[in-house]
Order: structure tokens, then C-alpha cells, then sequence
């Protein structure tokens, strides 16, 4: 055992990556909570048990879950395309599975420094603007002539 937890709190598609699978299969031990949660504040309190959050996506409108874990503590790692780069700053985001390994390793080898990256992030990030409040208003503006 690594000492290394691996949790999945999402939606399971048929099409599913086949490294999920091969993953819970040969590392059962390092395994948490795998799935579907059942209402938002279950989500929400799982999210706030992360370190690490990574998207893999290659279709995103808005990153929504990205946000949320991060806003939940989670040090973000995102594909450094989609809407990612414009939400995200540089430092959250790979070009490929080498960069991404590079940045997991990292933050398994460092744990101890996981708050302090996470703290430099957030405070690179302004949350504000994601709100109900200004979306609202941003699209009420954007939708009267």
C-alpha cells in the first residue's frame, strides 16, 4: 500500500476510461468512496475531504465541478484547454499525461505543502464572478436590447 487514496465521487458512464476500471481493480486497498453520491451536501462534504481534484474532460461549457472542489479545498489540475485556461491559472493546468503525472507525483511526494499550493491558487482566483449574483447579471445584460 502507497498510502495513497483515490476516491471518485461522480456520475459512472457506459464509456467510462478504462483506467477506472483497471484502477479499482488492482488497487481496491486505495480505494474510498467510488460513484455516485446522493445529494448535494454528501457531494459537498466529500469534496471538502480532497487534496487533489483532476479533470480529464475534453467537453466542458463551465467547470463547474472544477470550481466546486476547488472552492471545497482541492488543488485543481486541469487539461490546459476548454474553458479551463480561462478559469484556472497557469499553474493548474497540464498539456498531457506526462505533465499531469509530474504534478500528481509532486503533490503525493509533498503533502505537507498540498494547503499551501492550494492557498496560492485560491488567492490567484476570484470566486466572485462565478456567483448566481453576477452571472445573473451578466446574462440579464447580455439578453435585454
Amino acid at each position: 500500500s502507497s498510502g495513497i487514496n483515490a476516491e471518485y465521487g461522480g456520475q459512472s458512464f457506459a464509456n467510462a476510461p478504462t483506467c477506472f476500471d483497471m484502477f479499482e481493480k488492482s488497487f481496491p486497498q486505495n480505494i474510498g468512496k467510488w460513484g455516485r453520491l446522493d445529494s448535494k451536501d454528501d457531494y459537498l462534504s466529500f469534496l471538502r475531504t480532497g487534496t487533489v481534484v483532476v479533470s480529464t474532460a475534453i467537453h466542458e461549457f463551465f467547470g463547474v465541478a472544477m470550481l466546486e472542489a476547488t472552492a471545497a479545498g482541492c488543488i485543481p489540475l486541469c487539461p490546459n484547454r476548454l474553458v479551463y485556461p480561462e478559469i484556472f491559472p497557469r499553474e493548474c493546468l497540464y498539456n498531457g499525461i506526462n505533465q499531469l503525472k509530474k504534478q500528481l507525483r509532486y503533490i503525493c511526494k509533498n503533502p505537507h505543502l498540498a494547503h499551501l499550493r492550494w492557498k496560492h491558487i485560491v488567492g490567484k482566483m476570484d470566486f466572485n464572478k462565478f456567483s448566481h449574483e453576477n452571472l445573473t447579471l451578466q446574462y440579464s445584460e447580455i439578453l435585454v436590447l
